[in-house]
């Protein structure tokens, strides 16, 4: 057959003309040539966007490790350091004389000895203390070596003693470059120094070769030292030149590693580097040996002046690049073949996009890894959460005296506000999208405000501050908002008017400023306090995300500054304005308006008959109810299965889906709880074995679970469940939902069963 088509296909061009044949080669060439030049640009411009997007992730990797490294500094300079114990130390050193600084000094290391031992396991090798012109008082690492000025050559020590404010950044130092986090010590309102914590390089490249393997350098620029040339000559013999750039140096002791020394500091390369290191920019740049290929990311780095200090380069193999380079030559080929050019086309389109897709992916890895985190914290907090308020409603049903009632509604309010809290916290695609919205229901104005300040009371007890609320009497009890919106805005403008009041009182005064209408008030809350007030200067950027009113309250205080943010927000939302007033050493008062719709008080109680009679109808609906739940959670068993058989419910318990399987197989239910995240088989799974089994005749499911993120309602339903509750729950919620879900007669039930 191949013979027949051969002689064929020879007696057709023999039919041709040589002019023509001629013709329609040349012809055929310019098109190859011109799809080749086409390609070939395309395949440039996706070789950039994917070195770029490398870059761009290898960049993002840096400043996540950074970050973390400076929030641990911080963390240990605010919980270690700055606490009065440690500070009145380092002012007696200051202001004494030989043997006084030395006797400080040896207290000091006794005190934070076992503390910087213990760091030192979180990879924090500094652990610094100077006085206030720069000269070393102690050094943890090295306690030998004291009493060296050091502003001559450190400009992180120059801007702290200077400015008297936190600075982060790489340095080179006269015994290792590393990032350093220095921050001014305050003694009673005075400047006696500095205390500074730092880092490696090499603790960066431990992390990220566990994480991602590759090998890395570190490359500095010796010429950023201020011009001691004193200095400079001390160090060069602790560095060699980098073939990259004549202005940067290798520490010897971190030595070039075998990727970049093998492959990266060729002459054409090294002329690459350079011209791609004026743009002060992150960049990728390949290397190829025998076939393979290799990824060198370059990301610079900055000292605490803002200058480019240095880069951090890491070395990988890349497959990606030699599948770029292996598909161009195979195009390449199929264009000179001229054959199958639209559909090979195509075909690496849609791999290069596969590919730049993975690469926005693990660039947006940290985001990732922050949502799952929410999501894991929404479950293991819900689930413990669950049990507290489940077993204090449970508990106050109880024989209790008055006093154990005050207490366990206390537990209950609190759990309540707790768990707003929470939802406001881990529902974060809610609060990114700007969709928290305001309830209007029947409230008690007084009940709200009496709640709010129960469980605060103990605070302002604890500082034997006055402490009380006053409602004018012209203000009607019952209105229409939110209840729990407002308890959330009395309890931070609360609690940070105790929290910043050290003596004299913390007040609530509630004023009706005016009736918007005959069915509408319009009330002012007014926060009043006699604690240290804010200054003038302050006033304006207090209600911005993370500010604090002075930078000494953070460390004194502690606090995100974020809650006065939060309050303007709901304020907003609920048609509402806040303002302050303050005078420093003083005191302040926060204002904040909000209109109300007025409720009438026999209305109110009708709603409340109403709600007692529908809750009678549904405890004689429930009697006798065959129900199995299926709870992995020990304590949370106990919680449904005491509000079940409160209710005269009959319960059956599965530890896991294969239990629940089990024994939907073997016995009749009404209704099934069904808990999401279990051992051996998840709620999800089981859900669709059991339709699978039972068909349309399976009894209701509904999910139990402390799942309760943006999505989670869905996912439950699209497993085939039939409805949701999230923990955690109050026996009312729970015992309604079952209500709904009730069969009309719960002694007949029998459900048509597939399989065993």
């Amino acid at each position: 057959m191949l013979k027949r088509f051969s002689s064929n296909f020879i007696g057709y061009l023999n039919s041709f003309s040589k002019r023509f044949l001629f013709t329609a080669i040349i012809l055929y060439l310019l098109i190859a040539f011109f799809f080749a030049k086409l390609l070939t640009r395309i395949y440039d411009e996706k070789e950039a966007i994917y070195l770029q997007s490398q870059a761009l992730i290898s960049e993002h990797t840096f400043n996540v490790i950074y970050s973390s490294y400076n929030n641990l500094a911080r963390v240990v300079f605010n919980e270690v350091v700055n606490n009065p114990e440690v500070l009145q130390k380092v002012y007696q050193a200051w202001h004494g004389n030989k043997e006084q600084r030395e006797n400080c000094r040896k207290a000091l290391y006794k005190m934070l000895k076992d503390t910087y031992l213990r760091l030192q396991n979180n990879n924090l090798e500094q652990f610094h203390f100077h006085f206030p012109d720069s000269t070393s008082f102690l050094r943890l690492h090295s306690p030998g070596i004291f009493g060296d000025k050091l502003d001559s050559f450190r400009n992180t020590l120059r801007l702290v003693n200077r400015n008297c404010r936190d600075i982060y950044g790489f340095e080179v130092g006269s015994s290792k470059s590393g990032f350093r986090a220095v921050f001014p010590l305050i003694y009673k309102g005075k400047h006696i120094g500095s205390f500074e914590t730092g880092f490696s390089f090499k603790e960066f490249q431990k992390l990220l070769h566990q994480e991602f393997g590759g090998e890395y350098d570190f490359i500095v620029n010796l010429k950023h030292l201020s011009g001691n040339e004193k200095l400079f000559n001390k160090l060069r013999k602790d560095y060699r030149p980098s073939s990259f750039h004549k202005n940067y140096f290798h520490e010897k002791k971190n030595p070039f590693s075998i990727i970049g020394r093998k492959h990266f500091h060729t002459l054409e390369l090294t002329s690459l580097i350079q011209h791609k290191m004026k743009d002060n920019k992150s960049f990728c740049i390949y290397a190829r040996d025998n076939g393979d290929y290799y990824r060198g990311c370059f990301v610079p780095v900055w000292d605490a002046k803002g200058r480019k200090a240095a880069y951090f380069v890491g070395y990988y193999g890349d497959d990606t690049i030699r599948t770029f380079k292996l598909s161009y030559i195979n195009f390449m080929i199929l264009i000179q073949a001229g054959a199958f050019l639209i559909f090979i086309y195509i075909l690496r389109e849609n791999f290069l996009k596969n590919r730049l897709l993975k690469s926005r992916i693990k660039a947006e890895e940290a985001t990732r890894s922050k949502s799952l985190f929410l999501a894991t914290m929404s479950h293991e907090i819900r689930t413990p959460m669950n049990g507290i308020i489940g077993s204090s409603e449970l508990l106050s049903e109880t024989g209790l005296s008055v006093k154990q009632r005050d207490y366990v509604d206390a537990i209950r309010s609190s759990g309540a506000s707790l768990l707003a809290i929470i939802n406001d916290i881990l529902d974060f695609s809610k609060i990114e999208s700007g969709k928290i919205h305001v309830e209007r229901r029947c409230m008690n104005l007084q009940r709200t405000i009496d709640s709010s300040f129960t469980m605060l009371k103990h605070l302002a007890k604890a500082k034997n501050l006055d402490f009380y609320y006053h409602i004018n009497d012209k203000i009607p009890n019952y209105l229409i908002g939110d209840s729990a919106r407002l308890k959330q805005i009395l309890l931070n403008l609360v609690s940070n008017a105790i929290k910043f009041t050290d003596s004299g009182e913390v007040s609530l005064r509630v004023k009706l400023m005016k009736s918007l209408s005959k069915s509408s008030v319009r009330l002012a809350f007014i926060v009043t306090d006699t604690g240290i007030g804010i200054s003038k200067t302050r006033l304006k950027s207090i209600f911005e995300p993370f500010e604090q009113a002075e930078t000494f309250t953070t460390r004194k205080y502690g606090g995100s500054g974020l809650g006065l943010t939060i309050c303007k927000f709901l304020l907003s939302l609920m048609d509402g304005t806040i303002q302050v007033k303050s005078t420093p050493g003083k005191g302040s008062v926060f204002t904040f308006e909000i209109p109300f719709e007025l409720a009438q008080r026999d209305l109110y109680s009708t709603t409340s008959m109403f709600i007692k009679e529908q809750h009678s109808e549904v405890e004689k609906k429930l009697k006798k109810l065959n129900v199995l739940l299926a709870e992995d959670d020990r304590i949370n068993r106990k919680v449904v299965l005491n509000m079940l058989e409160s209710a005269e419910v009959k319960v059956d318990i599965a530890k896991n889906g294969l239990e629940a399987l089990d024994k939907v197989e073997a016995n009749a239910y009404d209704i099934i709880l069904m808990d999401c995240v279990m051992p051996e088989m998840d709620g999800f799974t089981a859900c669709r074995e059991i339709i699978r089994r039972l068909g349309s005749g399976h009894p209701p499911i509904i999910a139990l679970t402390a799942n309760a993120l943006r999505g989670d309602r869905e996912n439950c339903l699209n497993a085939g469940m039939d409805d949701f509750l999230s923990k955690p729950i109050s026996k009312q919620q729970l015992l309604g939902t079952l209500a709904r879900w009730a069969p009309d007669n719960v002694t007949t039930t029998d459900h048509t069963r597939i399989g065993k």
